[in-house]
């Protein structure tokens, strides 16, 4: 199946020096096409990924280490600002870095997103381990 559109990364040189600087040592969303080539380790967005090396889909594991994450959709965006925020409270040493094309998060107000100090989360979103 061809894809529908361009997949979404940043020039290697701009990837290169946040992987060197922040020793990232694996990433969310990649693909095996996109995943940098100084990374052993990925999450991808399919699970049929997995013959190609990657761990599995990026929201089926505790998010954990300094990632770097390109979501690409505004929805997996979002997701994954409120992952990274709950493995980082979860965590202090998990650190997530991420990448995104320019999407506007929220266009009108939803009750069902709270606010994070404090979080009790009752969002579609948040799968995560102590948040449901």
């Amino acid at each position: 199946m061809p894809l529908k559109r361009a997949q979404y990364t940043i020039p290697t040189p701009i990837l290169d020096l946040l992987i060197t600087t922040f020793n990232i040592n694996h990433s969310y969303f990649s693909s095996p096409v996109t995943c940098p080539t100084q990374f052993t380790q990925f999450y991808s967005s399919f699970s049929r990924d997995i013959i190609f090396g990657s761990l599995g889909k990026t929201f089926d594991h505790k998010w954990q280490g300094i990632g770097y994450a390109h979501p690409h959709n505004a929805t997996n965006l979002q997701q994954a600002i409120h992952w990274a925020r709950m493995a980082a409270q979860n965590d202090p040493y998990t650190i997530t870095i991420l990448i995104s094309p320019g999407y506007r998060l929220v266009q009108k107000p939803q009750p069902a997103y709270r606010p994070f100090p404090g979080h009790t989360c009752y969002c579609s979103l948040c799968r995560w381990y102590d948040c449901i």
